[in-house]
């Protein structure tokens, strides 16, 4: 550490305890040591060193070794008993610096000392050095204490390993979560108490450019870069799932590992799976089957892109089994809060709208219905058939999704229907079409999972292999695939 040229500042309110029986030795310590800033109180004989010591807890304590009453060496030596003393650095002030008496003087638990006549410069310096060391020292251990504070209230287990992989620290939390106490951890290696056993070899070695040797150099993954979950394994032998964090010390001579038991996390997660396997099991039985009889074939298509879907339909006949009234729609997003919707969507569809209704008006009413229900933000496509035999006549109306496909006396076209989706503008109309239908005709009504992945070449397809291209594209798409596939007989 450089030696300090006069540092006022740096002395500020540093206090220095001089005890020396001479008043003349007194205030020559202090016309040299106040000029640097230093606050200087005075003791005259030993028992005062210890009685001002105690009062006024300096930063460095100046005694005289000969004093009445009570020497310096036996002053010393109650100072240091102290608290505070334990820590205060002590010079010895000496006319006969003899071998024995500097011997008593480190003895007594002095640090330095000072021969008469003391030296200004080499007094001043000394005690520069010595009170801005304490100055770091006081410093670092403060910055201890707050650590300390820190990794006893984080509420996360915390662990330091050595450069040879073994524990030199345990917080509390970690002490909780693991069961283990400090000195069962403390100098061992993690795999000999929680840490699971590290593998044999490099897991990849097989694939590595090491050389054979080095690729049967044991693996440790305690000192990866980065480690999401595992187990540890608690005092009781029971394994159980954390998450923890590792960063490597800069000089590279260990880690400091953060971790937390994910238990409930896990638990939570399992339960949660339960529920949403459970939902996509309900959803699907709301959804109609397929349908062969002397009329039509009606083949379904519902593919989620997770477990829980967005997309929906249904189909129901006339009382006379005339007519087939049907819609499919395709809430946008994806996730349980749109699988929630969707589900609101279905009922709106089943219970405010009047199912005989035309296509048209059944929209306009679920459009009106959806802004009391939704979500903001939230919106739906959807697209509404009816299929009348009497007539032979398809009418529908669309409300975002805004085309099909149909063959049309052996004629495969793509029909473009506008509609705005529902929930966007309210007390909205939507058109209603129609267009006749004969044995053999085709219809296909999907959402966008599988209309985003149509060929060019869809028109050569006949009715099974289309309907079967269209299984396929829902299979692969990234988002709900849906399709009702009508087949006039």
């Amino acid at each position: 550490m450089p030696i300090l040229a006069n540092n006022t500042a740096a002395n500020h309110q540093k206090v220095i305890l001089i005890v020396d029986d001479s008043i003349l030795s007194r205030k020559m310590l202090r016309n040299i040591l106040e000029p640097d800033g230093y606050t200087i109180v005075e003791g005259a004989n030993g028992v005062e060193a210890v009685d001002l010591f105690s009062k006024h807890q300096p930063d460095a304590v100046l005694l005289d070794i000969v004093m009445p009453i009570m020497d310096g060496l036996e002053a010393c030596a109650q100072i240091k008993k102290l608290p505070e003393g334990k820590r205060t650095p002590i010079f010895m002030i000496t006319s006969v610096a003899t071998k024995e008496a500097i011997s008593n003087a480190f003895e007594a638990g002095a640090i330095d000392y000072f021969s008469k006549p003391p030296n200004e410069m080499v007094i001043i310096q000394r005690l520069r050095r010595v009170i801005e060391a304490r100055s770091w020292e006081d410093a670092l251990i403060s910055s201890q204490q707050r650590l300390h504070t820190i990794t006893a209230t984080m509420g996360e287990g915390l662990y330091v390993l050595n450069a040879d992989g073994n524990v030199t620290f345990l917080n509390p939390e970690a002490e909780y979560i693991l069961g283990w106490n400090p000195e069962e951890v403390l100098g061992k290696s993690p795999t000999a108490t929680f840490y699971p056993e590290p593998h044999s070899t490099y897991p990849d070695a097989q694939n590595s450019n090491l050389e054979p040797a080095a690729a049967q150099e044991p693996y440790d993954p305690l000192f990866s870069a980065s480690y999401d979950e595992h187990e540890y394994r608690h005092s009781n032998g029971e394994k159980f799932p954390v998450s923890s964090v590792a960063r490597d010390f800069p000089d590279g001579k260990g880690c400091v590992v953060v971790f937390r038991d994910i238990t409930a996390k896990k638990r939570a997660e399992e339960q949660l799976r339960q529920d949403i396997l459970l939902a996509s099991r309900i959803q699907k039985e709301f959804l109609p089957g397929d349908l062969d009889n002397l009329k039509l074939r009606l083949d379904t298509i519902y593919h989620p892109s997770s477990h829980v879907s967005g997309d929906l339909f249904d189909y129901a006949w006339s009382p006379d089994g005339n007519r087939l009234f049907g819609y499919i729609a395709d809430v946008m997003g994806h996730g349980i809060a749109t699988a929630l919707q969707a589900s609101t969507l279905r009922a709106i569809f089943n219970v405010a709208t009047d199912k005989t209704s035309p296509p048209n008006v059944r929209l306009a009413t679920a459009n009106n219905q959806i802004f009391s229900c939704f979500a903001a933000g939230s919106f739906a496509g959807a697209l509404c058939f009816e299929l009348d035999f009497t007539t032979n006549t398809l009418s529908y109306s669309a409300a975002g999704i805004n085309e099909f496909l149909a063959v049309l006396n052996s004629t495969p076209q793509k029909l473009e229907v506008p509609g705005h989706f529902l929930g966007i503008i309210k007390d909205k109309d939507y058109a209603l079409h129609t267009i006749n239908f004969a044995p053999g005709d085709s219809f296909f009504f999907m959402t966008d999972g599988i209309a985003e992945y149509l060929p060019e070449n869809w028109m050569s397809y006949a009715y099974p292999k289309l309907k079967k291209l269209l299984a396929l594209f829902a299979v692969q798409s990234a988002d709900d695939a849906t399709a009702l596939c009508l087949n006039i007989k």
